[in-house]
């Protein structure tokens, strides 16, 4: 039974809370989520797909239609 973890999109950063965040302030660390296999899979549809590379999970649901394979991401 293999984990796969969720990698999603980096944040961009936004100024205005920089500003307002002092050097000394710890910056909150999320641990990624753990799915399985079976779980990924029901990710299958155009408008929600994720996709496990390297043994991690991408939601690659944006990029569906420009997908060069067409259909075959979605099997």
């Amino acid at each position: 039974f293999q984990h796969c973890f969720l990698i999603q999109g980096k944040r961009r950063s936004n100024p205005d809370q920089d500003k307002k965040r002092s050097s000394n302030e710890p910056i909150e660390v999320v641990k990624p989520k753990s799915y399985s296999k079976s779980e990924v899979a029901e990710h299958n549809k155009r408008n929600d797909c994720w996709i496990i590379i390297k043994d991690r999970v991408y939601d690659v649901t944006p990029s569906v239609e420009e997908h060069p394979g067409g259909d075959a991401i979605l099997v």
